[in-house]
C-alpha cells in the first residue's frame, strides 16, 4: 500500500515518546490488517523520529521536504519490490 502523508499543516506538538506511541500503534494496525505500509512523509524534520521508528519495525517509511521529492520516491521501484 503506496501513502503520502504530508504533515506540513498540521497543528500540535507531540513529545518524542508520542511521535513513537503514534509510529508503533500506526504500524500495529497496519500488520493487523495484513497491510505492509509504503510511506513517504512531508514535513518538518521534527516528525523524523516517527519515521524512525517505523522504520526499526519494519515499515517502508521514508521523510522528505517536499511534495514533489515523496513522489518520486514513491514512483521509483514498484511496491512489490520493496516487501
Amino acid at each position: 500500500m503506496l501513502r503520502l502523508l504530508d504533515l506540513n499543516h498540521l497543528y500540535g506538538d507531540l513529545t518524542p515518546i508520542e511521535r513513537i506511541d503514534l509510529a508503533v500503534k500506526g504500524l500495529g494496525d497496519f500488520t493487523k490488517l495484513g497491510i505492509h505500509p509504503i510511506v513517504a512523509v512531508v514535513g518538518a524534520t521534527s516528525n523524523g523520529l516517527a519515521v524512525i521508528a517505523a522504520q526499526s519495525l519494519g515499515a517502508d517509511v521514508e521523510m522528505f521536504p517536499s511534495i514533489e521529492k515523496a513522489i518520486e520516491w514513491l514512483n521509483k521501484s514498484p511496491a512489490e519490490l520493496w516487501r
